[in-house]
């Protein structure tokens, strides 16, 4: 930061020199300049000059600097240009935390920014994500002194479910992580490690893990359900504070009985302690085995309301004892009945099949679809799939395309045609899974 008197000169006040006044003594040296690249020699390189020549000190030990921002077409936003976004209409139409995260998300260091409605829209969505799961956080649990009053008992592996143990590893990772973006002046990986965290990993899987014990008669399990989650959302705030104050702020006085502000509290620290590899590496395969199930039951057009059976191929007791120490997990987020282990190679009659890593899945199809309305529109989604493969192949064969065209075109024309081919293997499968 600089003197407000201070604007030129390299942080040096003309009155300032051969003087130390106060200001002088509080505001140079300074640690850190954020500038656009194209004032580097105006600007930068003459404010080192002249500080080394009349305090014989440079002005600042850190130069951060940002991109050119630009609109959503690349052009450099002006006023002449009209493509001008005023923020205080933005702050209007989606609030001042997702204008802010919407500028340090797209922050990328020694690139310009490329800003439109779409990066707003996502801001604000985030900010709103994380306002409903403080909510679900708020009606299922108490306040910290309340828990605190109930139990003296801290939070400790010896204590923890797997997916609690899974939760504190992320977070601990994320902490460690985001700690090193900010160090390293980088607020668009920070900010993109708090949106993964946040949305993909707790809201998305342990919100809904948890759910089976908020949910159930367990007191104990529930207990220590509220306080993960309250120890992980009061983290997460103080992480976000510093891009999205005021969100921040007004939900961390509510799970708070605290009187002093998150802007004066303790930043997180990571606890090398509390990670956790062997949970890390346990929930993934969980999560990828629900989320297989889930693509299977969205293709076939399985009814959201059916519970569907499952039966498991595995290759090791390892994760035989996974699935099975997990498996209330997996029959609540996926819909299950039940679930049976074998060894064998054969393919169970009507089912459909997917594979995650050592383990294959068969989810048993009998008597929740309509077999052959399945295959009918099957059979129409390759029809359409062929033509688009058609189209693309025609243009890879044609010589005067693949030596005129953009190199980018022809690469985009490359990838679609094997994206094209990969859905028509995908479609196939399936239609051979449905008797076709």
């Amino acid at each position: 930061v600089q003197s407000p008197k201070s604007k030129v000169n390299g942080g040096i006040a003309t009155s300032d020199i051969g003087h130390r006044t106060s200001d002088l003594y509080y505001y140079y040296p300074t640690n850190v300049l954020v500038t656009g690249h194209e004032i580097l020699y105006l600007w930068v390189a003459r404010m080192i000059m002249m500080g080394l020549e009349f305090k014989n000190q440079v002005p600042y030990s850190d130069v951060y600097i940002h991109g050119i921002v630009r609109d959503k077409k690349g052009k450099k936003m002006s006023k002449s240009l009209g493509n001008v976004i005023d923020p205080l209409t933005i702050m209007e139409k989606y609030g001042t935390d997702a204008l802010r995260f919407a500028l340090a998300y797209q922050g990328i260091p020694g690139r310009d920014m490329q800003i439109s409605d779409e990066n707003f829209v996502m801001a604000r969505n985030f900010a709103n994500k994380l306002w409903n799961v403080s909510r679900f956080v708020l009606m299922n649990t108490e306040t910290q002194a309340s828990l605190r009053a109930r139990t003296d008992e801290a939070i400790s592996n010896t204590n923890l479910e797997s997916t609690d143990r899974w939760i504190l590893s992320e977070l601990n990772l994320t902490i460690k992580n985001v700690t090193e973006a900010i160090e390293n002046y980088n607020p668009s990986e920070a900010s993109r490690l708090l949106y993964e965290f946040i949305w993909s990993k707790y809201c998305d899987w342990y919100v809904e893990f948890s759910k089976t014990r908020l949910y159930g008669n367990d007191e104990k399990a529930k207990l220590l359900a509220q306080k993960v989650h309250l120890e992980v959302l009061e983290n997460i705030l103080k992480l976000l504070h510093p891009i999205m104050p005021f969100i921040t702020e007004e939900i961390f006085q509510n799970i708070t009985e605290q009187k002093k502000n998150i802007m004066v509290s303790d930043y997180p620290k990571f606890d090398g302690t509390k990670i956790n590899e062997t949970a890390e590496k346990e929930i993934q395969k969980v999560i990828e085995i629900i989320t297989a199930i889930r693509n299977i039951r969205s293709v076939m057009n399985i009814k959201l309301s059916d519970t569907v059976d499952i039966v498991v191929k595995i290759n090791s007791k390892e994760t035989e004892k996974i699935i099975s120490e997990n498996k209330h997990y997996i029959n609540a987020l996926a819909k299950i009945g039940k679930i049976d282990f074998t060894k064998s190679s054969e393919k169970p009659k009507h089912s459909a099949s997917a594979i995650v890593g050592d383990v294959e899945i068969f989810v048993l199809l009998e008597g929740k679809i309509d077999f052959e309305l399945e295959r009918k529109r099957h059979e129409a989604q390759l029809v359409k799939i062929n033509h688009e493969l058609q189209t693309y192949e025609t243009k890879i064969s044609n010589k005067n395309f693949m030596e005129k065209a953009d190199a980018e075109e022809v690469f985009r024309v490359k990838q679609k045609h094997q994206e094209t081919q990969d859905k028509k293997k995908k479609i196939e499968d399936i239609i051979k899974d449905l008797g076709g």
